[in-house]
């Protein structure tokens, strides 16, 4: 905003603020300019923008944009974020639409065609790219038990889960590194600073957000295989005095979490049966065998379903 554009708002009832550069007022007489980042005002002929630029930053509407020195980068780099995911949610909107569109086709179809009809949204979805993986998994975990999954409720519950579970494949969440109190630049710079412990740049992260009550954070990494870096060396925290306190888990679905539970509880039902050598591992029960250096692994018996692992059998 402009010290000209403020003063026709406002009708003189703003406040007079000092120029970040020359530390003088910024008067309504003065050409200024207030960054759009950090509010801050500028005097143009200290921060070296002409009369002619000046005039159209006056009357360029809400399609120019104007940041001072400092905050520049980093306001293009959050724009080249917000333009991201607005692309990602654009092609998750158009993704949703269109499967439930198809999914209505299927419940009205006869039975004898469901099998059928839901592997060529499989088929057809898997082609657009990487984000219907998790998708085509449960659709065609569908089509194999569809005497019980027959209606658009249950079958949309399921896609909407795997959709769920496809935007939270790249990210954790943190406990304990921030406060309630903490601003989004901040909880930014926490999440930069812990990062380092593990050689990660912020380049990799996507978005951070804060949940709750502040003391949780979510980060969502660029790649998945960052991700699985971070998790799997989370336990070193425990080795500093910084974070000793400081928790990352996975960040799962409600029902994943209640898988993992379930989990949890028929492990502890074998062990007290007397099994031995059992762990969660890749959401599977497993029985672990020593032998030399090696470690082999075989599935245990369960008649549950195939889980992800939870957060506290990231941190055992």
């Amino acid at each position: 905003m402009s010290r000209q554009e403020e003063t026709v708002t406002t009708q003189g009832a703003h406040s007079v603020q000092d120029c970040a550069e020359c530390k003088q007022k910024v008067e309504d007489d003065h050409h200024g300019l207030e960054c759009e980042y950090c509010s801050v005002w500028h005097h143009i002929g200290c921060v070296g923008v002409s009369a002619e630029m000046y005039d159209l930053l006056c009357n360029g509407g809400d399609q120019i944009h104007w940041f001072c020195r400092k905050c520049n980068d980093k306001a293009v780099d959050v724009l080249k974020l917000v333009s991201q995911l607005k692309e990602q949610q654009d092609i998750l909107h158009e993704k949703m639409t269109r499967l439930d569109r198809r999914v209505e086709e299927i419940v009205t179809c006869k039975e004898p065609e469901f099998t059928k009809n839901l592997r060529e949204v499989v088929q057809e979805e898997i082609k657009e790219g990487s984000h219907t993986k998790e998708i085509e998994k449960r659709l065609t975990a569908l089509s194999t038990v569809q005497q019980t999954a027959t209606s658009k409720e249950e079958i949309q519950k399921e896609v909407n889960e795997a959709v769920q579970r496809e935007k939270k494949k790249n990210r954790v969440v943190i406990n304990n590194l921030t406060r309630t109190e903490d601003t989004q630049e901040e909880v930014q710079g926490k999440v930069d600073n812990l990062l380092q412990k593990f050689t990660i740049p912020p380049s990799e992260v996507l978005q951070v957000n804060k949940l709750k009550d502040g003391r949780y954070v979510s980060v969502e990494m660029k790649q998945s295989e960052t991700r699985a870096t971070l998790l799997k060396r989370a336990k070193e925290l425990r080795e500093t005095t910084q974070y000793t306190n400081v928790y990352i888990r996975p960040d799962l679905t409600y029902q994943q979490r209640q898988e993992g539970r379930q989990l949890r509880e028929e492990m502890k039902e074998r062990m007290n049966r007397g099994e031995t050598n059992l762990k969660i591992i890749g959401g599977k029960l497993v029985k672990v065998y020593e032998t030399g250096q090696l470690t082999q692994q075989r599935q245990a018996p369960s008649n549950q379903r195939n889980r992800p692992q939870t957060f506290r059998e990231q941190r055992e």
